[in-house]
């Protein structure tokens, strides 16, 4: 949090609430500047953060937004070549929220490609290759956070000619 007087002679005690709800492990940087961890709160709320010391109490209104985390609930289709480029969309939840910035897909350690957001639950992209027979989880990040699917791909193994008679 930015501000002042965190510092002044007197303040004994600062705290800092969100939403009437009290703020833990707050470090006071420098007479404007503090951090603390928030408390939990509702998905996607605005609320007022209140700071509080011996020298008085200030108030910003609407100061702190609680971010809606995306969620992941299937992918289709949910196997594909090895060598990759196969097209997949994935549903889910919060893909557009409020602050989201970029959305990055993963099937592994590997980034998928052509990421196209379609709306907040449906998005597209092109997977990356991997390994014949390997099943990979599917992770979807943006600002807001992380969402996976463990185990939710398969790469096909790749065909293969033993021998030829005669």
């Amino acid at each position: 949090a930015r501000g002042a007087g965190f510092l002044e002679t007197g303040v004994g005690t600062t705290t800092l609430r969100l939403g009437g709800v009290l703020a833990t492990e707050l470090v006071v940087l420098d007479d404007a500047t503090l951090t603390c961890r928030a408390p939990a709160g509702p998905s996607g709320a605005r609320v007022d953060a209140e700071v509080q010391n011996d020298n008085g109490r200030g108030v910003l209104g609407q100061a702190f937004r609680y971010v809606t985390r995306p969620t992941l609930s299937d992918l289709s289709p949910a196997l594909g070549p090895a060598r990759g480029g196969a097209q997949i969309t994935l549903h889910g939840s919060g893909f557009l929220a409020p602050g989201g910035g970029q959305t990055q897909v993963t099937f592994g350690l590997l980034g998928a490609k052509s990421v196209r957001v379609l709306d907040d639950s449906t998005l597209t992209c092109r997977t990356p290759f991997g390994d014949p027979g390997e099943r990979v989880d599917v992770r979807l990040t943006n600002a807001n956070g992380e969402a996976r699917l463990g185990a939710a791909f398969a790469y096909l193994e790749l065909p293969g000619v033993e021998r030829i008679l005669p």
